[in-house]
């Protein structure tokens, strides 16, 4: 049997091919109720503003990302693979959210969520060490020039695979990280 899908899912869903044609900017409210078959009373019943409704689509592509983040044998690379076949799947979306800088930006969340993921992997595995300020400067920034290297992915049109990124980022990782996430041996 068929699953009816609800108003709110229909509206984000809405949102999702919405903001994949053109900029969030130039997204009405109007506009996605109206492509759900929606009133816009309807999307004021489940968000309070387009920006309420960004934060539940991030919230939706975080558990899809980082859903088997507590599987035992789920590595930090999982994660990045997750992260990068995601965004590979949602490109026109993610690519017309890009230079959206206010709250709810799923780019920035999803790499500010990557950087708490990979220093609690560390902290798992390093148990009877902090991590010192030289890792925890070395994740920040082998994680948000991850982020540029991602948007500058989206730019030039995903040319290259969700694996192949992933496998040339692994490459500039600092090696004091990649000794605890590197899994590939």
């Amino acid at each position: 049997m068929l699953k009816k899908r609800t108003s709110r899912e229909l509206l984000i869903e809405s949102a999702i091919e919405i903001i994949s044609e053109k900029n969030l900017d130039e997204v009405t409210v109007k506009e996605i109720a109206e492509n759900a078959d929606l009133s816009v009373r309807s999307f004021y019943n489940h968000f309070r503003d387009k920006y309420d409704l960004m934060g539940e689509i991030y919230l939706g592509f975080e558990r899809e990302i980082f859903s088997a983040d507590d599987e035992e044998d789920y590595s930090f690379i999982d994660s990045l693979r997750a992260l990068f076949a995601n965004i590979e799947k949602y490109q026109a979306f993610y690519r017309n959210i890009m230079d959206y800088t206010g709250q709810n930006n799923p780019v920035e969340l999803s790499f500010y969520r990557a950087k708490s993921r990979l220093e609690e992997f560390l902290k798992n595995h390093k148990p009877d060490e902090k991590l010192d300020e030289r890792l925890k400067t070395a994740v920040e920034i082998w994680i948000f020039g991850m982020g540029k290297i991602v948007q500058n992915w989206l730019k030039g049109g995903v040319i290259l695979s969700a694996d192949k990124l992933l496998e040339y980022v692994l490459y500039g990782a600092p090696n004091c990280i990649l000794e605890y996430i590197d899994d590939r041996k």
